[in-house]
């Protein structure tokens, strides 16, 4: 029919570049509408926008970047044989899926930082520990650059024949090794603080999940080692990288989404009535205080869960007679919290460290004697 719209990509068996297409934009989709989410609670709760937001953003521009890049691939020759292909649209083809390694090991690498950002927001660290996970994530992210960079020979690098290159290819494994090595680590290394909160059990249960979740990457970065390997020493790299392809916008997208789960949570939570909802945001909570220790103590919080603005008043009155005189006072007692750059009050749990503000007024009656008769003997 005249009036409809020519398809992107055309499946034929001689190109399978259409289900790469469809699996790119698929990805970007689910990445788009939970930044969306993301975002989109974050203004409701009138959170600041930091670090950890901004870093997300990145990580998740680039994976939709790395996605267009495929899309690019695709129109150049990815998922066709290497001799049905112009020596111009090989030339594009190398170019393009070089670009969108770099995209793909950026986006990663943010992910990665977001998630550690977010975690010392919520739960903060040691610095000791804090700083030796981000040097594992940059020295990851620089190993993974100069691999791509220089894993074929110069003057053109991104001509990625495996056969032909120094390395052979054999690059990508501690690359893909590596990923999985670091996602599994900012799995895991927030747990034992968490599991230390002065909350339920469930509730800390709850919030391990979130952060666990992130362990589904390595687990995806299986499959891409997988293909990597089959398809490594094939000649038709054209057409032998259509699954390792597939795998790695899996792994990129999926390290993206995982690193905003803990702060979407309250909308999936949402869906289900009678579940209980866990909002990981900005709200101080300290993380290591015992049970005699007192809400003032100046532990390390955890952020949790912040909520509307609350303010609590409580009046307070007694009233005490004498027989000569009376003593009428009141005594006020007002305990209040705003909301400061960060949070307001939790749901989950009611911080201490607010001043009680004590306002007296006591009024005295004079009871005026009346004279008395004494009578001499």
């Amino acid at each position: 029919m005249p009036d409809e719209l020519a398809p992107l990509h055309k499946l034929t068996a001689e190109d399978r570049g259409s289900i790469i297409i469809i699996s790119a934009y698929s990805w970007v989709f689910v990445t788009t509408i939970i930044a969306i989410i993301r975002f989109g609670f974050a203004i409701n709760q009138k959170l600041k926008f930091k670090l950890d937001d901004l870093i997300f953003a990145i990580a998740a521009l680039l994976a939709i970047a790395n996605s267009v890049c495929y899309h690019v691939s695709v129109n150049s020759g990815l998922g066709r044989h290497i001799s049905d292909l112009s020596p111009d649209d090989l030339a594009l083809y190398y170019k393009v899926m070089f670009t969108g390694q770099y995209l793909g090991v950026a986006a990663m690498a943010s992910a990665k930082a977001a998630v550690l950002l977010l975690s010392d927001r919520i739960a903060p660290q040691e610095p000791r520990n804090y700083y030796t996970v981000l040097l594992i994530i940059g020295i990851w992210a620089l190993f993974s650059v100069l691999s791509v960079s220089f894993q074929c020979q110069l003057p053109d690098p991104w001509v990625y024949i495996p056969s032909k290159c120094s390395t052979h290819g054999n690059l990508q494994y501690p690359i893909i090794i590596g990923n999985q090595l670091t996602d599994a680590l900012l799995a895991t290394w927030i747990l034992p603080t968490i599991w230390k909160l002065l909350m339920d059990k469930d509730k800390r249960i709850a919030v391990m999940v979130l952060f666990g979740t992130r362990i589904i990457v390595p687990f995806a970065a299986i499959g891409q080692m997988i293909s990597v390997s089959q398809n490594l020493h094939v000649v038709d790299q054209t057409w032998a990288s259509f699954a390792p392809s597939i795998w790695t916008q899996v792994v990129i997208h999926l390290s993206v989404i995982c690193a905003t789960l803990p702060r979407t949570n309250r909308f999936f939570a949402s869906l289900q009535a009678g579940l209980i909802s866990i909002r990981l945001t900005d709200f101080e909570l300290n993380t290591s205080r015992k049970p005699s220790q007192t809400p003032d103590s100046e532990e390390p919080p955890l952020r949790l869960t912040p909520s509307s603005d609350t303010k609590t008043t409580t009046n307070a009155g007694s009233r005490q007679k004498k027989q000569r005189s009376g003593i009428d006072w009141r005594m006020y007692t007002s305990m209040g919290g705003s909301r400061d750059d960060e949070n307001s009050a939790s749901s989950l749990y009611s911080q201490g460290g607010a001043g009680p503000r004590r306002e007296g007024a006591k009024r005295v009656e004079y009871v005026k004697k009346e004279p008395v008769m004494v009578r001499r003997g």
